[in-house]
């Protein structure tokens, strides 16, 4: 099933429309939030900052013997350059690493209350290293199993009553785990936590998600009589074990939105169509628009298995299309609005920051590169040519038209990666074969959210 969720008007006019782009208050609004990410903005462990909503702290505590959790460069790792490894070294009692909200975990003097509701539904995720083989490394996982580590989620609750901790180990929360010495990818629905051990608690709306609404995090260490949860830990009861966490996150539930917005590519400002200046009909090479394309979906946060993509054409041979293409070859890109039977390439690139590395050109392979990144010889083919519905092979779904999928977006012909979103699509037209004086214009530019 295909669902459109949005239509772009793309014309040759010069239009700028004055507006503001909308920033985040805190990275709690987030998709999807980092606790131990490179990739995914999240907890501040570097801030004491009043002002800073995500300011937070790492806590390595222990029993009888010596905690090392750090984040460094590894030789291990799923993003970004770090991973975070934890080693212990006792005989008796556990060890263990808190994430929490905060200053410190003695009631430092920034906390705060965080609402986390809107991640109800979603999921804790993580990817992890874990090996049995046995001896001393500080480079390979060694003596642990997934029934050796736990994951507690604690909370406190109305004045007067204890906090509660819910506790699982990873060989129930991920029973798919191996100790393979590879990494595998952990994905635990917070429902897990609701009510399995604290059946009388969650009954009297005392769970992990109280009535399913309210939902807190952070680190006051006292019954304040705010049903919130105190911190997230890891912990193990084994000696003489050491194992890689990366990407840590929490996810929010995947609702299938997806939000597309036009902006100015050099201020940011708010626009309403695509348009070109500075164009010699006839002579102009390829040329990016003035404006690109902000696309958003939280389905990159779906569950694992749920096919789903965002693709991008044309359909100028529709009888909605105005102006409508009448030839008979291929109606992609810009038509000519008094000989309609005339049509410009055009062709996109998809980026998940601003850039300015814009200058394409076609390579002897009829594929389009970045001038500045290297042309032809970068062997990076990072503007793709725009299709049509109409034109011959088209598919919906197919990889050549999809922008972002499961994999992350499409940032260079058959090469995928990254997720984080918002991400930039930059539109480019060929004018070399345009006529003068004319209009080209397409009103049927569009990108479509597609599930199955």
């Amino acid at each position: 099933m295909i669902l459109k969720l949005s239509k772009l008007l793309l014309l040759t006019a010069v239009v700028i429309f004055a507006g503001t782009r909308l920033l985040r208050a805190d990275n709690s609004a987030n998709a999807t939030y980092g606790f131990i990410s490179e990739t995914y903005p999240g907890i501040d462990f570097g801030s004491t900052s009043a002002t800073d909503t995500d300011r937070g702290f790492f806590d390595c505590w222990f029993g009888g013997g010596e905690i090392v959790m750090t984040k460094t460069e590894y030789l291990y790792y799923t993003e970004g350059s770090e991973a975070t490894v934890f080693c212990t070294a006792f005989s008796n009692g556990r060890g263990g690493f808190t994430i929490a909200f905060g200053t410190s975990d003695t009631n430092g003097a920034y906390e705060m209350d965080r609402n986390f509701g809107a991640y109800a539904g979603g999921s804790i995720e993580f990817d992890i290293m874990l090996s049995t083989v046995t001896g001393v490394s500080f480079t390979d996982p060694i003596n642990i199993h997934p029934s050796d580590i736990h994951l507690q989620l604690h909370w406190d609750f109305a004045s007067g009553t204890p906090a509660v901790s819910d506790d699982r180990t990873l060989a129930t929360l991920c029973p798919s785990l191996t100790t393979n010495g590879n990494w595998q990818h952990c994905s635990i629905p917070f429902s897990a936590f609701k009510d399995t051990d604290y059946g009388a608690l969650a009954s009297n709306n005392y769970a992990w998600v109280p009535n399913g609404t309210t939902w807190y995090f952070d680190n006051s260490g006292s019954n304040d009589g705010i049903k919130h949860v105190d911190d997230m830990v890891f912990s193990v009861n084994i000696a003489s074990a050491q194992f890689f966490i990366d990407n840590l996150v929490w996810k929010k539930p995947g609702t299938g939105s997806m939000n597309v917005s036009l902006i100015n590519r050099t201020t940011g400002a708010a626009a309403s169509n695509l348009t070109w200046s500075g164009v010699n009909l006839g002579a102009t090479r390829w040329q990016p628009a003035d404006q690109c394309i902000q696309v958003q979906t939280d389905y990159f946060d779906s569950p694992t298995g749920l096919t789903w993509g965002i693709q991008i054409f044309t359909n100028n041979n529709s009888t909605a299309a105005n102006p409508r293409y009448t030839g008979t070859g291929n109606p992609v890109g810009l038509v000519n609005q008094s000989t309609t039977t005339q049509v410009l390439p055009v062709c996109w690139r998809i980026v998940d920051t601003s850039t300015n590395t814009l200058t394409a050109v076609t390579g002897s392979d009829n594929k389009i590169y970045s001038n500045e990144l290297g042309g032809q010889a970068s062997n990076f083919p990072c503007f793709l040519w725009m299709e049509d519905r109409s034109t011959s092979g088209f598919s919906d779904g197919a990889d050549y038209v999809t922008v972002w999928d499961a994999r992350g977006i499409h940032y260079s012909e058959a090469s995928w990666g990254g997720a984080v979103a918002p991400n930039y699509i930059y539109i480019e037209a060929d004018f070399t074969n345009g006529k003068t004086p004319c209009v080209y214009n397409t009103s049927t530019l569009s990108l479509e959210l597609f599930h199955e």
